[in-house]
């Protein structure tokens, strides 16, 4: 009796041993799948950042510029009286101005369309803006506005050097283009192979000739 205890102790042992073991298997092999999971979502967010970032920051940048044309548009009276007060001639006239400036330019960055002329547009609009209206440097306020309005030109000022991204009308048309003209030089491949072909009958009957001789002679 006591020598079966033994064995059924080591054998219940044992069995203790595989299964532990195999528990520690599929553990490894669910943390190796894990990891092979999260090197594929490091490597797709790679892959889609570049291609992301551009479209994200111009949704931030081109926001601020359409969300203060359309508050402007709602509170137009009250914005043409303050402008008013600051003494600038034409209020109404240059308020629309300023209005159609932030708008094109707005929605060019936020589109990805004709973005280098849209930045120019909101990049005259803000310098009078920022030394019309936050001259007092030593107000608080002023001085952040300022610094703020700095800030979203430095913004505006890399896409003049960078492109837009892919997420953009400008990609789309630069790749319709691209495609246009490898079309173009496939078909002027084309047509001057055909030309050299038409030029060339002699040399193309001496081909046809020396071809069918050579078979001849293999006959």
């Amino acid at each position: 009796m006591h020598s079966r205890n033994k064995i059924c102790g080591s054998i219940i042992q044992e069995i203790f041993l595989v299964v532990n073991f195999g528990y520690r298997i599929c553990e490894m092999s669910k943390t190796l799948e894990n990891q092979a999971k999260k090197a594929k979502l490091s490597k797709r967010v790679e892959q889609i950042l570049p291609d992301l970032l551009p479209l994200i920051s111009r949704i931030f940048i081109s926001g601020v510029f359409i969300l203060s044309a359309f508050g402007q548009i709602y509170a137009f009276l009250g914005t043409r009286v303050f402008m008013i007060i600051k003494g600038i001639p034409f209020s109404s006239f240059t308020l629309v101005v300023a209005l159609v400036f932030e708008i094109l330019g707005g929605l060019s960055l936020l589109l990805g369309f004709r973005v280098k002329w849209g930045i120019w547009l909101l990049i005259i609009f803000i310098i009078p803006v920022s030394f019309i209206f936050h001259t007092k440097t030593l107000n608080p306020l002023e001085m952040m506005h300022m610094m703020k309005n700095i800030a979203i030109i430095g913004g505006l000022l890399t896409f003049v050097y960078y492109k837009p991204g892919k997420y953009s009308l400008d990609y789309l048309f630069e790749q319709k283009k691209a495609k246009k003209r490898l079309e173009l030089e496939k078909n002027k491949k084309q047509e001057h192979e055909n030309t050299d072909n038409k030029l060339n009958p002699k040399e193309n009957l001496t081909l046809v000739s020396t071809t069918t001789s050579t078979k001849n002679d293999l006959q």
